[in-house]
């Protein structure tokens, strides 16, 4: 059996983040999403750090929030769902109650017909996907992390 390594063993409170009438807590890598909102949404980054929101809110308003807190120090100008690909950042949603997180909305079927969700993303929107998604799993074992949009869930 693999031995698991986590790097960070601590979660970090990031900070409140004001949406309309409603306040984000970001949180970066937590230990547990258990205390957090079902379906609760996260973005993770090119160094395999894990962004989430304890709020019903979407991946733009996780961002926005990266953004004021600087934990994106090289996006200045940028939409959330503009070509993100050199920034490495994945959008994630967690499958209910579990500890388990999909891909979120943005990677529906219909940006990606078929199944292998794992080879498109490489070749349409992320160079290194396998890099990340590495660095992603190591930083955060207490999380499964599935490359499957979370639409596959509730598609029919």
């Amino acid at each position: 059996m693999k031995k698991i390594v986590r790097e960070n063993l601590d979660e970090i409170f990031v900070g409140k983040y004001n949406v309309w009438e409603d306040t984000i807590e970001l949180y970066k890598n937590p230990s547990s999403i258990k205390r957090m909102v079902d379906g609760t949404r996260g973005i993770s980054d090119k160094n395999g750090d894990l962004y989430v929101a304890d709020s019903y809110c979407i991946h733009g308003d996780i961002f926005d929030a990266m953004k004021q807190y600087r934990e994106i120090k090289e996006i200045t100008n940028l939409d959330v769902y503009s070509n993100l690909n050199d920034y490495g950042l994945i959008f994630w949603q967690r499958v209910e109650k579990t500890n388990k997180f999909k891909l979120g909305e943005s990677y529906g079927s219909y940006y990606f017909k078929g199944g292998d969700y794992k080879r498109k993303l490489k070749k349409e929107k992320f160079k290194d996907i396998e890099k990340i998604y590495n660095k992603l799993v190591k930083k955060n074992p207490q999380f499964s992390f599935v490359l499957e949009s979370i639409n596959s869930e509730y598609e029919y």
